[in-house]
């Protein structure tokens, strides 16, 4: 029986149900997701966002297109989104931004290749849905019930917790059926993985096998040739301009745009964010507490935290309803009035500026800066320091530069190229020697290592790896020599050491565990390469430089 503010869902639906097994009535999580369709929140806490957040994080998606109809990617006729490769990139960049600081530059990005990332595992994703519904793989309402009830984020002393449930979605702003379609996507994503991975095995034999090969280590002698180390480098005008000339694109600029903007910042509505004793007790339980902890002694902090999250919802709630007023989206300064705040400009920055005056967390404001079109005013924008509505003013394309302007840096990168080929030839001159049986000085040992391992006094390097692993005493010299971050490497073996067979006796179980885990991965990536290959994928090569 139903009546006003009740479900039609049977709240007795049980998971299981045969006769002397444990049941789990779930009617209480239907009806909730039934209501909080129809109430949606604010944010909730940033600590148990990750308690939250299912198998692929990196799966989501958007642009920095103007065309925001164009495709990304098309998976056998399934189309990725910009909206989607957003998402995904701007979570990319805005954690290398926080891992590099200051230090991030063009060429670091370039490196990381952050832009095929976000692309290619969309990608993936799509490829592993697809094979998934092929298959009929589905994750009902029940078992997506129950897979909320095991959530420790929802749990409170051990137990599922409904209000806690309620409380913690009211607070992020994602709307139920976007939370339970995101959920269930990764768990059906999950359950497809598992069974590609299930006929994966490991036998003892293979697990020695597997041992003898991993287990082996090796020692070797290796002679730097550093750029840095090489004598002063020489360079005329006539090099400087021919330089120029052949790496035009090398110097060209990165796109640059300004905005105008609004800020709605939290400070403002802090006297309007009433937080209540409940809530208070709700975070306390939810921490991990050191020993002695107490519910006073933490009460003042929490409560200060929680202050500051509802401001930012107050202020996000205000620009909301300043966009939604506006007649006109084309005139800032008009919505400014009627909101009664002030309207702030840039500077010129690029997609990859980690820092803009007056901004203080610039990831996301940049990525919705460049989404917009000319005189464009865009949606709230949550930056994580309250919520902005930015308008596009002006921009300037990319251009390739007079030397004049670029004359210093071009220079450098010049010296730099002729001290990295001096670095080069002296490293090879040394392999060449020391295949002539000449001794050279300089010499430094690595100590033993295994074919994953870092190596000392090197670095992480998979050919050189691969390389030390291929000698042997009758072939110590390798072919070439090998770059590293430091500079040009030669490399002699000096000794090989054959695993302990009694250790291997010891942790068999164990080295057996973590010997499937990677044949699981391998065979995984073999799968889905596999996959790739019957499948029709094309790319939008703009988002992939």
């Amino acid at each position: 029986m139903t009546g006003p503010g009740k479900c039609a869902i049977d709240k007795r639906i049980w998971f299981g149900g045969r006769k002397g097994r444990k049941s789990f009535f779930l009617g209480e999580i239907f009806y909730m997701l039934y209501l909080m369709r129809r109430h949606a929140g604010s944010w909730m806490i940033k600590i148990l966002l990750g308690a939250i957040v299912a198998v692929f994080v990196l799966w989501g998606g958007g642009s920095f297109n103007e065309d925001r109809n164009e495709a990304v990617a098309v998976v056998n006729d399934e189309p990725v989104s910009q909206e989607e490769y957003e998402r995904v990139y701007g979570r990319l960049l805005d954690g290398v931004r926080r891992s590099y600081g200051g230090a991030l530059n063009d060429d670091i990005l370039k490196i990381l290749g952050l832009k095929r990332r976000a692309v290619e595992s969309l990608i993936d994703k799509k490829l592993l849905l697809q094979e998934a519904a092929k298959l009929n793989v589905r994750v009902s309402d029940r078992d997506l019930a129950a897979s909320i009830l095991r959530m420790p984020a929802f749990h409170r002393d051990g137990v599922f917790d409904s209000r806690r449930y309620s409380s913690i979605l009211n607070r992020s702003r994602m709307t139920p059926a976007g939370f339970e379609q995101g959920l269930r996507l990764d768990i059906m994503a999950e359950m497809m993985r598992g069974l590609v991975i299930s006929s994966a095995r490991i036998s003892d034999m293979e697990a020695r096998d597997l041992n003898q090969w991993e287990g082996e280590t090796r020692n070797i002698e290796f002679w730097l040739s550093a750029p840095g180390d090489q004598k002063k480098i020489a360079v005329s005008k006539e090099e400087i301009q021919a330089f120029f000339e052949e790496n035009k694109d090398r110097h060209k600029t990165e796109p640059e745009m300004s905005v105008s903007y609004i800020h709605f910042s939290p400070d403002a509505f802090e006297r309007d964010a009433a937080v209540d004793e409940d809530e208070i007790r709700d975070v306390f339980d939810s921490m991990k507490k050191e020993e002695g902890a107490s519910y006073d002694r933490e009460k003042k902090g929490i409560r200060k935290r929680l202050v500051e999250e509802k401001a930012r919802d107050l202020a996000c709630d205000r620009a909301e309803e300043a966009y939604q007023d506006a007649f006109d989206l084309d005139d800032l300064g008009k919505i400014a009035r009627d909101a009664d705040m002030k309207v702030s400009a840039t500077g010129f920055f690029t997609r990859q500026s980690t820092v803009i005056k007056g901004i203080a967390k610039p990831g996301r404001f940049i990525s919705a800066a460049f989404a917009l079109s000319a005189d464009e005013v865009g949606e709230p924008l949550d930056a994580g320091d309250g919520c902005y509505l930015i308008q596009a003013r002006e921009r300037k394309p990319s251009r390739i530069p007079d030397l004049a302007d670029v004359e210093k840096k071009v220079k450098a990168d010049l010296e730099k190229k002729k001290r990295d080929e001096a670095a080069q030839k002296e490293a090879e001159a040394r392999l060449a020697a020391l295949k002539d049986g000449k001794k050279e000085a300089g010499a430094r040992t690595t100590g033993f290592f295994g074919r994953r391992d870092e190596i000392p006094g090197i670095g992480r390097n998979g050919e050189i790896l691969g390389a030390a692993f291929g000698l042997s005493e009758e072939t110590p010299l390798p072919d070439r020599v090998f770059k590293t971050p430091k500079g040009y490497v030669a490399i002699r073996l000096k000794e090989t050491r054959a695993p302990d067979p009694d250790e291997f006796e010891a942790g068999k179980e164990a080295f057996k565990k973590a010997a499937l885990q990677d044949k699981q991965l391998r065979l995984f990536s073999s799968w889905l390469d596999d996959v790739k290959m019957r499948s029709e994928i094309s790319r939008n090569e703009k988002y992939l430089d």
